[in-house]
């Protein structure tokens, strides 16, 4: 199963270097594939493979329009700019993070992907968490929601190491 997720994050980083004629779709189709990307991205330290899967202007506009309470209220905290720059600062953070971890993110494999999409209506906002390893280090644990809508995930933050203990180094087996 691993081979395929990172078959998947090879064909995922192939198809955004695309010209943006031939990648005029925005969204993705599957939680799995998002952090598949995510993972791909971290390897490379390569945030411009995520951009185009952030809410733009026109999807936020239409989240608040078609949103729950709940979705409208959390989104009612950006601006449709601030998704994308938040997102950003939380990647480059995420990379500095994983450093203080000894993190070897171009060695890092997927050992889990972890997300609730049984009941997932139009506009909702999934919790998903990605947990990658690197040779001889436990798990890192890096959560981050999705929201959903006309069938497509985007990215939304926030994108973190949650609970983190960077003074602790990790340990080694």
């Amino acid at each position: 199963m691993l081979l395929t997720l990172q078959f998947s994050a090879q064909a995922l980083a192939i198809t955004l270097k695309q010209p943006a004629s031939q990648n005029q779709q925005s969204g993705i189709v599957t939680v799995r594939e998002m952090a598949v990307l995510l993972h791909g991205a971290l390897q490379g330290s390569d945030f411009s493979l995520l951009q185009p899967y952030i809410p733009t202007k026109q999807v936020y506009d239409k989240l608040m329009q078609l949103g729950n309470a709940p979705v409208r209220e959390s989104l009612l905290l950006y601006l449709p700019d601030q998704i994308q720059n938040d997102f950003q600062k939380d990647f480059s953070q995420l990379l500095k993070d994983g450093a203080l971890l000894e993190m070897n993110w171009a060695e890092a494999k997927i050992k889990r992907i972890t997300a609730d999409t049984a009941l997932v209506k139009n506009t909702t906002i999934i919790p998903v968490k990605l947990e990658i390893a690197a040779y001889g280090l436990p798990p890192v644990p890096i959560t981050f929601n999705v929201i959903r809508l006309d069938g497509k995930y985007y990215y939304l933050g926030p994108l973190q190491i949650p609970n983190k203990d960077l003074n602790t180094p990790q340990q080694k087996f």
